[in-house]
Order: C-alpha cells, then structure tokens, then sequence
C-alpha cells in the first residue's frame, strides 16, 4: 500500500525507487484510511506497470515495460536475465514496445483484450482502474496509426494513448 512520508512512522519505510511521485513505501499494518485499490490506481493513472500484476518475468522484456526509465535496470552492474538483448535494445534506439496509458470513455475492457487499429494489432491490455488502462503497444504501428489519423480500439471502444510523463521527459 502506498503512503506518504507524513503517514510513516518508525523503521521499514522508503521512497518508492521507480518514480518519486509513486510516494512512500512501508511494511507495516495499513491504517484504516488506506485502501490498496489506491496504490492500484495511482500507478495505473502514473503509467507504472508492475511485475505480478501486469506480467510474468517471462513475458516481457525489461524496456517494454518501461522499466528502464524506472530504475529498474542497472547498465552498469551486469549480469541479470535478458542483460544482453536490454543492452542492445537501448544502445540501438529500438525498444519495439512500450507501456502506455489508455484512456477510455466508460470502463476500461479486462486485462489481455486486444488494441487495434484497423486489421492490425497494436497491443494488448494489462491493468486497469476505472476508465484508465496500462496498455503494452508496438510503438511503431501505433505512430503509423497516429500518422494517418485511424482510431485506435479495444473491445469495440475508441480510446485515446498517452505516454506517461517519466517517458517524455527521457
């Protein structure tokens, strides 16, 4: 569960490495104000996937959920699963895919719907809270959807793709 730091008391607590304004951290029993659907939705609403929730270690690489720009990967310490290929894909500029937020009028569809653009797949769904959605997106087609300005769907629902403010700011 999240907290702020004014929330905090005694050992055990930290500030979430990934993105300062994910907050605070703590192993401690959560106060009745604290609910863990707010973590939830402030990570989803931040563009924060999360490993468990969003994917497997298996699934993913390392850059396609961002987790380069979340602290998550450390160039210079060496070895860990996939070093090589995360090495390679930052070093040529080709991180294929990325985590996205999807915005969706009403409800965002269920984990592993589909993103489409015309006949062809863009990506898939991972968590969601309300009408916002982590999306896992090959950003190539999604630029070539963008650039000749087709909708973007899931579920049969337009919505819109936003890249999370730590990702711009790259």
């Amino acid at each position: 569960i999240a907290a702020s730091q004014d929330q905090l008391s005694g050992g055990g607590a930290f500030a979430d490495p990934r993105l300062p304004a994910l907050g605070w951290r703590a192993i401690k029993t959560p106060s009745a104000s604290a609910q863990p659907g707010d973590y939830h939705a402030r990570r989803i609403d931040l563009g924060v996937p999360e490993f468990g929730a969003d994917f497997a270690g298996d699934e993913k690489f390392l850059l396609d959920v961002n987790y380069d720009s979340l602290n998550g990967v450390n160039y210079k310490k060496g070895c860990f699963v996939g070093q090589e290929v995360t090495s390679r894909m930052k070093r040529k500029g080709e991180a294929r895919r990325r985590t996205l937020i999807a915005a969706f009028k009403d409800a965002a569809p269920q984990k592993g719907e589909n993103i489409t653009t015309g006949a062809s797949t863009l990506g898939e769904i991972m968590s969601t809270a309300g009408n916002l959605a982590l999306a896992q997106i090959r950003v190539d087609r999604w630029e070539k959807a963008r650039a000749e300005g087709e909708t973007i769907s899931c579920a049969g629902e337009a919505l819109q793709l936003h890249i999370p403010a730590y990702l711009e700011q790259r």
